[in-house]
């Protein structure tokens, strides 16, 4: 059995603008680790970082999100 090591990488930045945001949820739901959640206030909702300790870096939530409204940095 081979087991493939995935390359370690440092989470710098993590952030979502909370005004592209169209609150579709995809990258709440493409999150294996729950760094993300949802936010819903005065008619609108929004995705937002909750548990920022909890990322690896593997950079699914911003392949999802249609309005590229999150930024992930890492080295």
């Amino acid at each position: 059995m081979f087991k493939f090591k995935r390359r370690q990488v440092e989470v710098i930045s993590l952030q979502i603008f909370e005004r592209k945001c169209i609150g579709c949820e995809r990258c709440v739901d493409r999150c294996h680790h729950k760094v993300l959640g949802m936010v819903y206030k005065d008619n609108r909702s929004y995705a937002t970082v909750e548990y920022r300790d909890r990322c690896k870096g593997c950079g699914g939530c911003t392949w999802e999100c249609p309005t590229d409204a999150i930024e992930l940095i890492t080295v």
